[in-house]
């Protein structure tokens, strides 16, 4: 009984050792992933598609960050509810 206590315990160790690593490379990629973000405010809010969010985003960002690669956006959104007027 106390060796199956002790393999248990050790098994316990091994799997709580392995899911700290885990949970670090997610953090760690999760990071990475966040790095060439950008939010803008103030922008209107009109229901647009992506593609016509990343052409107001351009817009926008024109002489901020010029000139502005077409591969410089991989993709646009809103974030948040809707709210008509805002």
């Amino acid at each position: 009984m106390d060796e199956d206590m002790i393999h248990l315990q050790s098994s316990v160790d091994t799997l709580t050792t392995q899911q700290d690593s885990l949970q670090s490379r997610v953090d760690d990629l999760e990071d990475r992933s966040r790095r060439n973000n950008i939010i803008l405010r103030g922008i209107p809010d009109d229901r647009e598609t992506w593609e016509e969010c990343e052409v107001r985003g351009r817009e926008v960002l024109h002489g901020v960050l010029d000139p502005l690669p077409e591969t410089a956006i991989e993709r646009a959104h809103r974030l948040g509810q809707y709210h008509p007027g805002k």
